[in-house]
């Protein structure tokens, strides 16, 4: 029986019915000036809007994704709030509450003179207490870190265990880290993970830095760290800070920028730089020119991570140090510079004069190695040391050339 107002098709004359109705509604979304695919990522957000919220377990956290369309159409420059509704597809009802929950949610949103943006990461240039500074004549130990990667198959994780509590027994009460704790999401590197998302990465990072008592550990983002930012707008270290207190009830981590920082440690001054650039073929120009920009703020310490390198040297009253890292060579980066990156951490004292000044620096780097294997290098000078299967380089004979004088038998030369 058919129900009324009902009109029965054949399965041909419906087919074609159902062809016409979906040209008559594309003719109409051309005339208007939306494309098919607008249309079915517009449906799909009012049904994730309309029903994604009841859908979401109380327990699991809200996701990032969902803050993603409003931070890629802000990223570039505020726009007015009318315009961000039209680009978002959303009523202002709808859209006011969007933002409200991208601010609780850690996304740098910034709302004045009625036009939404978000925050842009810029590297701090103020300079924060760290640890109590020492007495005069006193000298002061810190441990320096970087480049540790959690989350890869090729993060060093005992090693760096091991570092920080040899640091802790030798006095060290700071460790400063300069960037990329974890190991990101980069699309070249996605099948080097273990931990995947943030928040794995960032409890391995908790699970692998132990905690001693009185132990504190200052850092700042790096090129890695920020991948997770750059998609959600959400603040990296805080988030990174939170699921170690919330989650492994640990209050002992403290970021101070993304990509740089100027903390006072042990009464002197000191810049945790991550740049973007390489070293280049002489590891310590970048160094160089670096120290080169200090003008008004001139540290007496500059740490620089990303290089996966050591290299130290004094310029212009700075000491200036490459940090090794705690990646092996396996990783993309590593194989970047030849699958030999320095690894290891390293203690740094010194002490300070009633003037401020810093005397007896010194550097003290603990270094490891993918494989622990001995290299023997044989002395040639001493044949007593020399192997007897062990040949002396013997010169290689050449085509004999013609002496330059000859003697003459007769005649005038």
């Amino acid at each position: 029986m058919t129900a009324p107002n009902c009109q029965k098709y054949t399965d041909d004359e419906g087919a074609a019915a159902m062809r016409q109705t979906a040209g008559n509604l594309n003719a109409a979304m051309r005339l208007l000036g939306v494309s098919e695919a607008t249309h079915h990522r517009r449906r799909l957000r009012r049904i994730a809007e309309e029903y994604g919220d009841d859908q979401r377990s109380d327990h699991e956290p809200e996701a990032p994704n969902r803050f993603r369309r409003l931070v890629e159409v802000t990223r570039r420059e505020p726009l007015p709030f009318s315009e961000l509704c039209d680009k978002l597809d959303l009523s202002p009802a709808k859209c006011r509450k969007l933002i409200s929950d991208a601010e609780a949610a850690g996304v740098r949103v910034q709302v004045a003179h009625n036009h939404v943006g978000i925050e842009a990461s810029v590297p701090g240039a103020d300079v924060v207490p760290v640890g109590v500074a020492p007495a005069v004549g006193d000298a002061y130990r810190c441990a320096v870190i970087t480049d540790t990667h959690a989350g890869s198959r090729y993060a060093m994780r005992e090693q760096l265990r091991d570092f920080v509590n040899y640091a802790y027994d030798e006095g060290c009460r700071e460790v400063l880290h300069c960037g990329d704790m974890l190991d990101g999401n980069y699309r070249h590197g996605v099948f080097e993970l273990t931990h995947s998302g943030i928040d794995d990465q960032a409890r391995d990072a908790g699970e692998t830095l132990p905690q001693r008592d009185g132990l504190h550990y200052h850092a700042i983002t790096g090129n890695h760290d920020f991948t997770f930012a750059e998609k959600t707008g959400m603040s990296v270290g805080r988030h990174i800070e939170a699921v170690w207190r919330n989650e492994l009830g640990r209050q002992d981590l403290t970021f101070h920028g993304d990509r740089s920082a100027y903390l006072r440690v042990g009464g002197v001054v000191v810049h945790l730089w991550h740049p973007k650039k390489s070293p280049g073929y002489a590891l310590s120009y970048q160094l160089q020119k670096q120290v080169e920009k200090y003008t008004s703020l001139k540290p007496q310490i500059l740490l620089v991570g990303h290089w996966h390198i050591y290299c130290a040297i004094a310029v212009r009253g700075v000491e200036a140090i490459g940090v090794p890292c705690f990646q092996g060579g396996g990783s993309a980066f590593g194989k970047s510079l030849g699958g030999n990156p320095s690894i290891g951490g390293l203690i740094l004292e010194w002490r300070t004069t009633e003037h401020g000044t810093m005397r007896d620096f010194a550097i003290r780097p603990r270094r490891y190695y993918e494989r622990e294997t001995i290299v023997e290098v044989r002395n040639a000078m001493n044949g007593e040391e020399v192997p007897e299967r062990v040949s002396r380089p013997v010169a290689v004979p050449t085509k004999r050339q013609p002496a330059r004088w000859s003697a003459c038998s007769g005649g005038a030369s």
